[in-house]
């Protein structure tokens, strides 16, 4: 200890010498110990039109690859939250529109940040550790932590589909590694193995070890399947008071979310509903797969139809409703898992009087 008195110091001085050091005291300062975060996430809504021009017109301006190849790994809209300063919708998921026109072909890759593909529109492929998955519209292909994939268009026109990621929450943990290799994978599955061993409900192949599963679990979600569960339920009568008929995608193997830091969601709304005005401490990212309506978030109304994306800001009070006479169909991607694991998901619907 100091054997030597303090000089007498001004406050002002000491917060100079506190600034000085790398510190604070927080008794000084008017403040709780504990401050929630400035909220920047802003709802927002894009026109799959102007979306969907400007994806066409970046052609003109795309680079060639080193190998001559048409460089369709950069062909991509990334959606940007105007309150944000980075080039991601939240501060934990990122979602892009990705275009690849016939013959072109994006080279293998591999990165520590997990992936999907929710498919649109046209031809294309991804081949996800050694299997080759082709995408119809409505299909949801994802690519797990570390695994090699690649993209092709090897049909006659073009292909459109989402890409979503958890990089800016993979970013911010100072964990973010991008591995790329130029040969193309060799297929080491004949097409369809995922679904064939995990697609069957409660049933799965005996011989694989515990420890691959997570890796050798369901990859690719058919529209077919997908739609055919939506209109079961809502023939059913069962739904959801928040979301009318909502389905989160699961990994079979153990029936949690396809990710632990993101969740893929895929939900109905049928004609003429309107759900209950609720809020949860998710952030929201939707596109609209089919059918048009609104979504009310905090107030403000966003009128939404086919191919147009919206974000709802964690904490936001929010509903939808179908205006129309036939069924909308919206998908979404939500940090909700992230959330959930932590033990911080908080839920709230609010009270009609």
């Amino acid at each position: 200890m100091a054997s030597q008195k303090n000089k007498s110091l001004s406050l002002e001085n000491y917060k100079v010498e506190l600034e000085k050091n790398s510190v604070n005291l927080a008794a000084i300062y008017d403040e709780p110990l504990i401050i929630p975060k400035k909220k920047r996430v802003k709802a927002f809504h894009w026109k799959w039109t102007k979306i969907e021009r400007l994806l066409f017109q970046s052609i003109e301006f795309q680079n060639k690859l080193p190998t001559g190849q048409a460089g369709a790994e950069r062909r991509i809209i990334r959606l940007q939250n105007p309150g944000l300063d980075c080039e991601t919708v939240t501060e934990t998921m990122s979602m892009s529109v990705q275009l690849l026109m016939p013959g072109e072909f994006a080279r293998p890759h591999r990165h520590t940040p997990v992936a999907f593909r929710f498919f649109l529109k046209g031809n294309s492929y991804t081949t996800v550790h050694g299997e080759k998955y082709q995408m119809s519209p409505g299909d949801l292909v994802l690519t797990p932590y570390m695994q090699w994939h690649e993209h092709g268009n090897d049909g006659s026109e073009p292909g459109i589909w989402i890409d979503g990621l958890d990089f800016p929450m993979v970013r911010y943990f100072d964990a973010v590694i991008k591995e790329d290799i130029e040969v193309p994978q060799e297929y080491k599955k004949r097409t369809g193995t995922s679904v064939r061993r995990f697609s069957s409900p409660g049933l799965r192949p005996s011989w694989i070890p515990q420890s691959e599963l997570q890796r050798e679990s369901l990859v690719h979600f058919r529209w077919e399947n997908t739609e055919k569960t939506l209109f079961a339920l809502a023939d059913g009568g069962d739904f959801s008071p928040t979301e009318d008929i909502i389905l989160e995608y699961f990994n079979p193997t153990n029936g949690d979310s396809v990710f632990y830091t993101i969740g893929c969601y895929i939900q109905m709304i049928r004609p003429e509903i309107k759900t209950k005005e609720h809020k949860e401490n998710v952030h929201k990212i939707y596109h609209v797969f089919r059918g048009k309506g609104e979504t009310i978030i905090d107030g403000q109304k966003f009128k939404w139809s086919d191919g147009d994306f919206f974000v709802v800001p964690s904490g936001s009070w929010h509903y939808h409703e179908n205006t129309s006479k036939n069924h909308a169909i919206l998908f979404s991607l939500q940090d909700k898992p992230a959330l959930k694991r932590l033990g911080l998901y908080r839920e709230e619907i609010k009270k009609t009087v």
